[in-house]
């Protein structure tokens, strides 16, 4: 501990953004004034990933340290499966907990069955207006029409949103849909209204909405769009892949899965997989 002492704040920054961050606190919590000012004040880039956490340090985590460094805090990874059975519905019962992570960049969720904890969570990301990278893996969106509305519209309205995925989710009664909120302006035709600029990557494995094409070439950022039409029907994916051949001039990369590989051959069409 001598030596790490004797190393000045900034190398010791560094060293913490390797470090798991319970690890972190076991090590470093309580030495001295100067490791406490270290962690509680001046490093501001923890990354939580509660995937491994067992419950103990789970608890440790959100009752003692969670308070003092959510607005330290630029990822928040949370998962519901087998090895972390109710740890969703323990990290959301502690009341106001998701508002301490003002400064949240990435967030990523795996595994959540629960549609009530899904509409809690979709309903927290207008508060979460630095948000860069989304992800929600085989999670349960919303079944009510107007709170999965609500949902696709908070994603359309991240303004600092580059990369959004929304893979395997357990929803195929409804479709992935382009914005509700509508904004014109003078003469101007009302169009959908879209809040992110810096959107660059989008992973979508579900059925999509047809006017949702309209809106892809307003997503002046986008390079890489991968898509599942897996869920769509014959007729739909005739008109999807039509729009994804115009499309495709716009991106540098387009992903998609086996059943589109067909349409792409008839059309002799080359995509980059």
């Amino acid at each position: 501990m001598t030596n790490l002492e004797s190393l000045v704040d900034e190398l010791l920054l560094d060293l913490f953004k390797v470090f798991d961050t319970i690890h972190i606190f076991r090590a470093f919590r309580g030495l001295n004034s100067r490791f406490n000012s270290l962690l509680f004040k001046l490093f501001q880039a923890y990354c939580l990933d509660f995937r491994s956490a067992t419950k103990h340090d789970f608890d440790i985590l959100c009752d003692e340290y969670l308070p003092q460094i959510g607005d330290q805090t630029i990822t928040l990874r949370l998962s519901d499966d087998d090895d972390t059975l109710q740890e969703i519905e323990l990290f959301l019962g502690r009341d106001n907990l998701l508002h301490h992570f003002t400064r949240r960049k990435a967030f990523c969720l795996y595994h959540v069955f629960s549609e009530k904890h899904m509409e809690r969570i979709s309903s927290e990301l207008k508060h979460l207006p630095v948000l860069t990278h989304l992800s929600m893996i085989q999670c349960y969106l919303p079944c009510d029409q107007m709170n999965f509305r609500d949902f696709t519209d908070g994603i359309w309205n991240l303004p600092k949103l580059i990369y959004c995925n929304l893979e395997k989710y357990l929803q195929i009664e409804e479709y992935f849909v382009a914005p509700t909120v509508i904004s014109s302006s003078n003469d101007d035709a009302p169009s959908a209204h879209l809040n992110v600029p810096h959107l660059c990557h989008l992973t979508v494995e579900h059925c999509i909405q047809n006017c949702f094409w309209s809106i892809l070439p307003r997503l002046d950022q986008l390079s890489t769009l991968d898509i599942s039409l897996s869920n769509a029907d014959t007729s739909d994916k005739d008109l999807m892949i039509e729009n994804v051949l115009v499309l495709f001039y716009f991106y540098k990369i387009i992903h998609f899965d086996y059943i589109v590989r067909p349409y792409i051959t008839k059309n002799q069409f080359y995509f980059l997989l």
